[in-house]
């Protein structure tokens, strides 16, 4: 998905529940094949509910929201 002119949005959907979401985020960047992309520019991985998906996307602050689920959901963890 285009987010603005310089960011995409890779969506995965769904998740039986957030700790899914979560380990699955927490493994993609250990696949050689997505390092190799990653590499290429500035990216961030993070699991989104539905509900903050909406407000992320009509924000289109990826640097605020970054901060928002590190203070708030890898707190927790």
């Amino acid at each position: 998905m285009l987010m603005g002119i310089d960011f995409h949005v890779i969506t995965v959907k769904f998740f039986e529940n957030a700790n899914r979401a979560f380990n699955y985020c927490m493994d993609v960047p250990y696949s050689a094949k997505i390092i190799k992309e990653l590499k290429k520019s500035e990216h961030y991985i993070f699991p989104i509910s539905v509900e903050n998906f909406q407000e992320f996307y009509r924000n289109k602050d990826i640097s605020g929201y970054s901060i928002f689920y590190k203070d708030k959901y890898l707190a927790e963890k």
